[in-house]
């Protein structure tokens, strides 16, 4: 549980960090400084915790457009997932190993969970 409280906490600083990137990205977009962003198509992509952190701000903040995965490591939001607190309406990508989610078994069921409930909103 402590170790999971800590997880949880890193993830919570880098929602932050995602965050101001996210609204400085925006200011530099919608600013006259010549540079053109199309924040209609940003997105946020990861791998392992990275994906972990990408597919909770994705699915808290809809300025983002797209998602891609890699290898997300999933256990430290199963609770959410399996809860529904954590949804992605989002297009999405997950590219997964095979040899990593053999080694963390319940990394399939919350990916599955995660994007077959994704696909039933959409659909």
């Amino acid at each position: 549980m402590r170790n999971r409280n800590k997880i949880l906490k890193k993830l919570g600083i880098r929602l932050l960090e995602i965050n101001q990137l996210t609204s400085e990205v925006e200011t530099i977009a919608f600013s006259k400084l010549g540079v053109t962003l199309d924040m209609a198509k940003l997105t946020i992509m990861g791998h392992g915790f990275g994906g972990t952190t990408a597919i909770l701000m994705a699915s808290k903040d809809k300025r983002i457009k797209n998602l891609i995965t890699f290898d997300p490591w999933l256990p430290p939001l199963s609770e959410e997932i399996l809860s529904r607190a954590v949804t992605v309406s989002q297009p999405h990508c997950s590219i997964n190993s095979e040899l990593f989610n053999d080694n963390v078994p319940e990394n399939w069921k919350l990916l599955d969970t995660l994007f077959r409930d994704a696909k039933r909103r959409n659909a």
